[in-house]
């Protein structure tokens, strides 16, 4: 084994040279949201109101035996809001005016249980960790029958956008026609910190033989 029992544990069957590790493992995944309204009418022609909604998710997939095993999940985290500000005004029977404005934000992070450390490099592959392309965990190692280590490539990234939208509309009704004007406004902006597309390297190691004949 490289580097001992710090990637492989130690086996639970020692009778066993295959599927010789067994062990229960738990992923808690806690989930809060709210949502919450006020309507405050401040007069008979003015009135507003104000939303918020929340939602917070924590999921933790720890690997079995060492952090270095790799499984079929990642660890998530998600911070999602939405509001909205209203204000309405009536000016006379046949004129209102509606204003909006509102606000979204998307963030989601996803990792694997390797990220951060340093273990190609402590296993003395050359450049194996670079902090410049953000390259932390452990190769992808595949070794015969021997469970694979690091993190799935789609993992180990960050996404973030941003919204906020301005609304106006005037409605004014005429005899048996009604006319709206009216402005729309939005600004998105969003951040991408890309994947880590297997940047710690893949390694497979296969049972066959070179035969050279002479």
């Amino acid at each position: 084994m490289v580097n001992g029992t710090t990637i492989w544990p130690a086996a639970t069957d020692q009778s066993s040279v295959n599927n010789n590790f067994k062990a229960n493992t738990v992923e808690p995944d806690h989930t809060h949201q709210f949502d919450t309204k006020v309507d405050y009418q401040i007069s008979a022609r003015d009135r507003i109101f104000a939303r918020e909604s929340y939602q917070r998710r924590d999921l933790s997939a720890p690997s079995p035996g060492t952090r270095f095993i790799q499984i079929g999940d990642v660890n998530a985290q998600t911070r999602d809001h939405n509001s909205a500000l209203g204000y309405d005004h009536t000016f006379s029977p046949n004129m209102t005016n509606e204003l909006r404005l509102g606000f979204n934000r998307f963030y989601t992070k996803d990792f694997g249980n390797d990220l951060g450390t340093n273990e190609n490099s402590a296993l003395g592959i050359p450049n194996g960790n670079d902090a410049n392309f953000g390259a932390t965990g452990m190769g992808n190692f595949s070794i015969g029958n021997i469970a694979a280590t690091g993190s799935q490539s789609w993992t180990n990234s960050h996404r973030i956008s941003n919204s906020v939208e301005v609304t106006d509309n005037l409605t004014r009704v005429w005899a048996s026609h009604t006319f709206t004007f009216g402005e729309d406004y939005r600004l998105l902006t969003a951040s991408l910190t890309k994947s880590d597309a297997n940047k710690n390297g893949d390694l497979n190691y296969i049972s066959d033989l070179t035969l050279i004949k002479i």
